[in-house]
């Protein structure tokens, strides 16, 4: 009766860890990590570069099936940094 007893909570427990899910998301650091961009000015003489400040990204993986992952990525447009470095140009 023990060994029926604990096959059956084996059994269970198998079926069980099978249906856990296995989506996993990944916030990413916003700290650590760049989202920049690159103009041309001046039709090709030179480029200014900048960053967005503000944004957000998650990963989100499907263990099971890697086709139903995904990227979420939002930028708020509004606060991009741009650097322009000042020049002197002798004459």
């Amino acid at each position: 009766m023990l060994k029926k007893n604990l096959l059956v909570l084996l059994l269970f427990s198998t079926i069980s860890a099978a249906q856990v899910n296995t989506v996993r998301q990944y916030p990413i650091d916003t700290n650590h990590s760049t989202i920049g961009f690159s103009v041309s000015i001046m039709n090709g003489l030179s480029r200014v570069n900048g960053k967005f400040t503000d944004f957000t990204v998650t990963l989100t993986n499907n263990e099971k099936d890697i086709t139903k992952s995904s990227v979420n990525v939002v930028i708020k447009a509004a606060r991009a940094l741009i650097r322009v470095f000042q020049r002197a140009i002798p004459i």
